[in-house]
């Protein structure tokens, strides 16, 4: 979820020491949101929003209503998600923030995909990518990626899938960062799932739960649980099926995730 930071061609406004208030509350939400509590951390990000509009920092703005729509998007609140998204855009637009222009373009990509627009969803995130590789940012490259494989997953193009995975993977790899390989781990998991190939999905989602609980991040723990349960019941192993799920569970009632909870609920009330 993190935005990719780029360089601005307006004049940045606000003292040194009040625009690195504003980062720290924006800090102070990205750790509460990788701890499961979007709530509090949406607190911080408003309150960095509402600072980076009274000194008019106009980098602070696009980065804070990208990170509150974010939260919105977690809850499935997509309208809201993309007003606050397209509202990022704009201000890093006027800004000359190439690295938050690109985050708000694959924000928007994320909620055209979630509201099953496979081809909208793809043309933000190809448009996204384009600006990371000329930006030279890998980590945001590495993103758009995963997010172009998500989306190709989810219109039926698995060999895609893997191969955009894999790319965005092999960066994540070089570049040590943990929470974004568990998340690419997840997804390959999932492609090899659709594929048929359910041993080295479970291995892919083991291999993504290991990472996720040694950063201790409980939205990739449930996911990857979930991910285990729907490969065991596959593979006939009903009791582990079973476990995964209510622990997955357990995780998504503790952060409030609504939709994830009644999914789990579906899955377990089928067994």
């Amino acid at each position: 979820m993190y935005s990719s930071c780029g360089g601005g061609s307006a004049p940045v406004k606000g003292t040194y020491d009040e625009r690195d208030r504003v980062h720290s509350y924006f800090a102070k939400g990205d750790k509460r949101l990788v701890k499961g509590d979007a709530i509090n951390g949406r607190e911080f990000y408003k309150r960095g929003l509402k600072a980076s509009y009274r000194i008019d920092y106009l980098k602070g703005v696009s980065i804070g209503l990208d990170r509150i729509g974010y939260i919105d998007y977690l809850f499935s609140d997509y309208e809201s998600a993309l007003k606050k998204f397209e509202e990022a855009y704009a201000v890093a637009s006027r800004s000359g923030n190439e690295g938050e222009r690109a985050a708000s373009l694959d924000f928007q990509g994320r909620v055209f995909l979630a509201r099953k627009n496979h081809e909208k969803a793809l043309e933000f995130h190809r448009k996204a990518l384009e600006i990371d590789r000329k930006e030279k940012n890998r980590r945001g490259e590495a993103i758009r990626l995963n997010n172009i494989g998500t989306a190709m997953l989810e219109a039926g193009k698995i060999e895609e899938s893997i191969d955009y995975f894999n790319q965005a993977l092999k960066i994540n790899e070089s570049e040590n960062l943990k929470g974004e390989i568990a998340i690419n781990l997840n997804n390959l998991g999932r492609a090899f799932e659709k594929k048929g190939n359910f041993n080295e999905a479970f291995f892919s989602y083991m291999k993504a739960l290991e990472i996720d609980k040694e950063i201790e991040h409980p939205f990739g723990i449930a996911n990857d649980l979930e991910g285990l349960g729907s490969v065991s019941r596959k593979l006939n192993k009903n009791d582990e099926a079973r476990d995964y799920f209510e622990r997955a569970l357990k995780i998504h009632r503790i952060t409030g995730r609504g939709k994830q909870i009644e999914r789990v609920l579906e899955l377990l009330d089928s067994m």
